[in-house]
């Protein structure tokens, strides 16, 4: 039996879980070092910064507290990242067009040029990396990724925002 095989031959359900966990610990520690060696014109984007850049992006211009929402999130922690994002010129506050005392984010040129580089190099990364899976592996990982992410993210609703 292969190593390969060994990793992916489970005997029982417990054995499922831990291979998953297994997997999951790795693929973790390996996009860790993929993100620590993707530079972005001299900017080193940590995770939480590109998330929240991705998000702002995606969302338009969100509150501070639809981010706590979406990314289930303590306020401060959200507030935190976000005044760093504001201090490198990569988001700005404005006033919500909607009125009253309310502030949105939204990207600025330099952020949206930052984000934009992050995400080609991310995608880079991934296609180099799937170029030898076929079209129906690709998309039942992203399939299956999907349905992770959104199994963890119910079962997030129910724990205290992080940190």
């Amino acid at each position: 039996m292969t190593e390969d095989e060994r990793r992916t031959t489970p005997v029982d359900e417990d054995d499922d879980i831990r291979a998953v966990e297994r997997e999951l610990a790795l693929l973790v520690r390996r996009l860790e070092q993929v993100r620590r060696n993707l530079v972005v014109d001299g900017v080193t984007l940590d995770r939480a910064a590109y998330l929240l850049l991705d998000r702002i992006d995606l969302l338009g211009s969100p509150t501070a507290a639809a981010l706590v929402d979406l990314l289930q999130l303590d306020h401060s922690t959200i507030t935190r990242q976000v005044g760093t994002l504001e201090r490198d010129g990569f988001v700005e506050r404005v006033a919500d067009p909607d009125g009253g005392r309310a502030q949105v984010l939204r990207l600025t040129a330099r952020g949206a040029a930052l984000l934009d580089g992050a995400r080609r190099g991310r995608h880079e990364r991934v296609s180099t990396t799937l170029a030898s899976w076929s079209d129906r592996d690709r998309r039942a990982l992203g399939r299956l990724l999907g349905r992770l992410n959104d199994a963890f993210a119910v079962r997030a609703r129910d724990l205290p925002p992080s940190d």
